[in-house]
């Protein structure tokens, strides 16, 4: 199988439950987040996974194409800097850029533009439409 095909699967179908996720259980995601501002332990250590992450994405595909791969390519790369970010920003501002994220509106938001952007890559990695 194609991996950009692969991870147009993959990012689509996370991207629909977290998504869906989020719209349903927005109370739980808010939680989520408080933990996150009040535990810079925990935040560290999601921060390395992600720069580790986005560094194997990027390292297998850094595709800059006028289709779906373009994408998959971004998100490496944004993994990769939104990891750098955590790690790097004092507590301080860590809690209160994470505390921009604690509004129902973010939810709705978020959790509609991860499921349109979910089902695009799904499309496209399972072949369903375009």
């Amino acid at each position: 199988m194609d991996l950009s095909i692969f991870l147009a699967q993959l990012f689509g179908t996370y991207f629909v439950i977290v998504g869906i996720v989020s719209l349903i259980r927005r109370d739980a995601m808010r939680d989520l987040i408080k933990t996150l501002r009040s535990n810079p332990v925990l935040l560290t250590l999601i921060a390395l996974a992600q720069v580790a992450a986005g560094l194997a994405l990027v390292l297998t595909h850094s595709i800059f194409t006028s289709d779906y791969r373009i994408i998959i390519s971004i998100l490496g790369y944004w993994i990769v800097l939104e990891g750098i970010f955590y790690l790097v920003l004092s507590k301080k501002m860590l809690r209160k850029f994470l505390g921009y994220f604690s509004t129902p509106g973010w939810y709705i938001a978020g959790g509609i533009l991860s499921v349109i952007l979910g089902l695009y890559l799904a499309c496209k990695g399972f072949g369903w439409w375009m």
